[in-house]
């Protein structure tokens, strides 16, 4: 028997490794060549997948051979097809690949041989739709060929020992066809069931993935009973539970392992967006699946990546995303390093952990303190030359003029011909409006030397370009550090360069600089630079360049910067004795109030190999940069005195020690786990999938996998159209259950309302927190408060309390202060718990 794997991904590869362990030829066929050509070599193309390694490098070349040629497999006689099933913009199943892999079997299909489908499919896909594949090829009809259906079932990361130990079913279009495939699937598959039909087989897939969406809104139900017979449901479910009853937790939200929505991704170059913002930038028609809304974005969007083979970042097109709740019982948790970072992800979402040499996968719950998490260090650098070109952006303005050294007797004649008689003047002036220069930009041979506005004191001229170089990148960073400040004369000397004019002034002691140009102020808001501290940003292209990010750091440091060098006598104990040394150490510190700045900060200095530390304060993200190694890589992006500390710090060093809080590789770094611990959340989740990779860079530069759930719903979905039934009744009423529990409390509430006694419109209703969960500052989305403002919609008393917000902050929210213990009834979100006072 010899065995051929149509498709080596995720699934199909190391499916195709556990047949060639088991003593059989493999073939596996895949369209990625180079992908063929690791695995021939011995080479591991999903270094994620626990035990791959060792039994590629067994049989890779040998009892496995990988072809991007469906010829080399006519010699098979087991084919198992295991390709993805994709939706089209209406979200109907995508067939292409699929059919397109099943009619190149049947091109090479001979009598007696079976074939197997794993991809996860609609039921009676493998029956009617892959059956008709094949018998048009091969001109064979079922019974000369055997046809079965065996849904995978492995978690990545794990794969090689779900499929040696995790039950798994097969099913046949016909009784012959499924006892050749249980035959075949038992030389390798060692916990193999039989199942009656590939139907069945199909279906079970789909249970799986219902069970639990279902078992929530039951829980959900059996929750508001207990409320009206007045039972402690958690007491009741406490003791319900046992082998043969579950009942989850009260709860809505079914799906997969997810970032929490304020983790960033990187687009565009270095752009940092949450993932909330990400996904709500992407175009792309959303399905809603379950409580899941899925997103297939229209046009190409790529995020940065690592590539675990090249060990190095990469940028990757984004393939799906989605949004979700969290599933009943599902947790998520904190992550936070040696440095200060912290990153916060569903418990079973994987992490990649550097052990023994090479990255291996661990779940986010199974993660100790000192398991060593990569960050990426070298990004993919593009050298840009670039210049900013002041006419396009300022072109829908009409208080600018161009202005020119000549104009030729022809261009005269163009403008005389287009604008008089108000052309006299501006050839006298040697000007055009630019609004007028526009139209006309492209019948003229005119060179525009600059862009002027206003008269007398207040004319200002600005280059019409401006080149995006070491100096322009300098002052990005000056402009950033919340202020022109500076000891020395470098901004003033960049500021000239630039072709600006600027007053200087002192204030409160600090040395300001201002320019006074709406031109320039046009073109710092069209670079996307921020109005303030709280939305300051590096503009991407600048980061795409190694040399203009040391500028735009050094412009950044040398403003806002502080650098303090410590130096004096040290004691320490060692035994009954104390010892005398004298020590030099420095820090370099660099705040920000902008959440996304701070993320860019992040990755221009690792882009350098310097690895800064990490605190907040309140809504301050400081950046703590030391150690030997960083201090010296650092020494080229500071001026002026702070560059002078640096230097005396180095000349006096004498006992150089390692930075213990990172470990430098070539490309990426390591930094130890402090501490894991679950956290209360209750907000959207997010998940992407990216080509190739299968990984994403996220929150300062650390390496995940990218993780998408399993969407039973949307199969159901399908399932409809394919068999005009309706099997989805009971799953559409759970969701219903799900979505109703706001209602629900507002109803509680207002019977609660009705023992006080007084007339419903004058009792006190406190909300007694508005955020998403306890604690958190967050309300986008908010159920908690949506419920505020549904209760008061109806006209009833309502006040909100939450700590997290002053009275004035809640009022702006068009809802009313009221403090617990004013009010009648108190209603706690956190708890599920109404008291009436």
């Amino acid at each position: 028997m010899k065995v051929a794997v149509i498709g080596l991904g995720k699934a199909g590869l190391p499916l195709a490794c556990v047949i060639a362990d088991s003593g059989l030829k493999v073939v596996g066929v895949d369209i990625d060549e180079r992908k063929c050509e690791m695995i021939n070599s011995g080479i591991n193309p999903i270094p994620e997948e626990a035990g791959l390694d060792e039994l590629i490098k067994k049989h890779g070349g040998k009892n496995l051979i990988a072809t991007a040629n469906y010829k080399d497999a006519e010699d098979c006689n087991v084919y198992i097809v295991i390709v993805p099933l994709y939706v089209d913009e209406n979200y109907n199943p995508d067939f292409r690949i699929l059919e397109n892999a099943f009619r190149n079997v049947g091109r090479i299909l001979k009598k007696g041989d079976l074939v197997v489908l794993e991809t996860t499919v609609p039921v009676g896909t493998t029956e009617n739709i892959v059956r008709r594949w094949l018998e048009e090829e091969s001109g064979l009809r079922l019974g000369e060929f055997y046809l079965a259906y065996s849904p995978e079932r492995i978690m990545t990361g794990y794969s090689i020992s779900r499929l040696r130990e995790f039950p798994k079913v097969i099913g046949g279009v016909d009784e012959k066809s499924g006892q050749i495939a249980f035959e075949v699937y038992k030389r390798f598959i060692p916990n193999l069931h039989l199942v009656s039909s590939a139907r069945v087989a199909e279906f079970i897939k789909i249970i799986e993935g219902c069970y639990r969406d279902v078992n929530i809104a039951l829980a959900n139900e059996l929750f508001k009973i207990a409320e009206e017979l007045g039972i402690d449901f958690y007491e009741a479910r406490q003791y319900a539970n046992h082998e043969y009853c579950h009942i989850h937790l009260p709860s809505t939200g079914v799906g997969g392992h997810c970032f929490s929505k304020d983790e960033y991704v990187f687009v565009d170059g270095i752009n940092p967006l949450t993932f909330e913002e990400f996904y709500n930038s992407v175009e792309g028609d959303v399905k809603v699946v379950g409580h899941v809304e899925i997103k297939i974005p229209k046009k190409d969007c790529s995020v940065l990546s690592f590539d675990l083979n090249e060990k190095k970042a990469v940028f990757r097109k984004v393939t799906i995303l989605t949004k979700r709740r969290l599933n009943d019982n599902e947790n998520v948790f904190e992550i936070t390093l040696k440095t200060g970072r912290k990153i916060r992800l569903t418990e079973n979402h994987i992490v990649l952990v550097y052990k023994n040499g090479e990255f291996v996968y661990k779940l986010v719950k199974e993660l100790k303190s000192g398991d060593k998490i990569a960050i990426v260090t070298k990004l993919p650098i593009i050298g840009v030359g670039k210049k900013v070109n002041l006419i396009e952006i300022l072109s829908k303005s009409e208080s600018f003029k161009v202005k020119f050294k000549s104009i030729d007797a022809e261009d005269k004649r163009i403008i005389h011909r287009n604008f008089a008689p108000q052309s006299y003047d501006y050839l006298k002036r040697k000007y055009i409006p630019l609004n007028h220069f526009i139209k006309i930009r492209d019948k003229v041979k005119l060179k525009p030397v600059a862009i002027t506005s206003g008269r007398g004191k207040s004319y200002q001229e600005v280059p019409c370009w401006i080149d995006v170089n070491a100096d322009f990148a300098k002052f990005i960073g000056y402009y950033l550090s919340e202020g022109c400040i500076t000891e020395d004369t470098s901004l003033r000397v960049r500021l000239s360069k630039l072709g600006l004019r600027f007053s200087e002034y002192i204030q409160n002691g600090v040395n300001h600089l201002k320019v006074s140009s709406r031109a320039f102020g046009l073109l710092l808001e069209s670079l996307g630079v921020g109005r303030n501290s709280y939305d300051a940003k590096i503009p991407s292209f600048i980061l795409n360049d190694t040399e203009l990010t040391k500028a735009v750091l050094s412009g950044f440091i040398n403003g806002d910067g502080s650098v303090c060098v410590y130096e004096g006598e040290h004691r320490y104990k060692r035994g009954n004795k104390t010892y005398k040394t004298d020590r030099i150490s420095i820090a370099v510190e660099i705040a920000t109030s902008s959440d996304k700045l701070a993320q860019q900060l992040f990755l221009a200095l690792q882009n350098l190999e310097i690895v800064p530390s990490y605190k907040r304060a309140g809504n301050v993200h400081i950046l703590r940069i030391f150690g030997y190694e960083n201090i010296k890589r650092l020494k080229d992006c500071v001026d002026g005195s702070k560059k002078e500390k640096i230097e005396y710090y180095l000349s006096r060093i004498k006992k150089i020690e390692r930075n213990s809080s990172f470990e430098l590789k070539d490309g990426f770094a390591l930094i130890e786990v402090k501490d894991v611990k679950r956290i209360d959340y209750d907000d959207y989740v997010y998940s992407i999938e990216v080509d190739d990779t299968n990984t994403v860079v996220t929150t300062t530069g650390i390496v995940v996998h990218n993780c998408i759930p399993v969407y039973p719903w949307f199969l159901i979905k399908e399932m409809e159209k394919i068999e005009k039934f309706d099997y989805a009744r009971l799953l559409r009423t759970a969701r219903e259950i799900n979505d109703e529990m706001i209602s629900y409390w507002a109803e509680r509430i207002v019977l609660e309302c009705l023992k006080v006694d007084k007339p419903l419109k004058d009792v006190k209703i406190c909300i007694k927190g508005i955020t998403f969960r306890k604690g958190v500052k967050e309300l986008y989305h908010s159920r908690n408060l949506a419920l505020a403002k549904l209760l008061a919609e109806k006209g009833l008393n309502v006040g909100v309390y939450d700590e997290m917000f002053s009275k004035e902050e809640v009022e702006e929210l068009g809802l009313k202060w009221m403090e617990p213990n004013n009010a009648d009834v108190v209603f706690d979100p956190f708890e599920l718990k109404i008291t009436r006072r």
